[in-house]
């Protein structure tokens, strides 16, 4: 059950630096 939510939380925050280096790159 610790397993699931640890793995929730990574595949959230993948998607979070994902989205900010698309951003990132258009601005750059």
């Amino acid at each position: 059950k610790v397993m699931d939510e640890v793995e929730k939380g990574y595949k959230i925050g993948e998607k979070v630096l994902r989205y900010s280096k698309v951003v990132v790159g258009k601005e750059a």
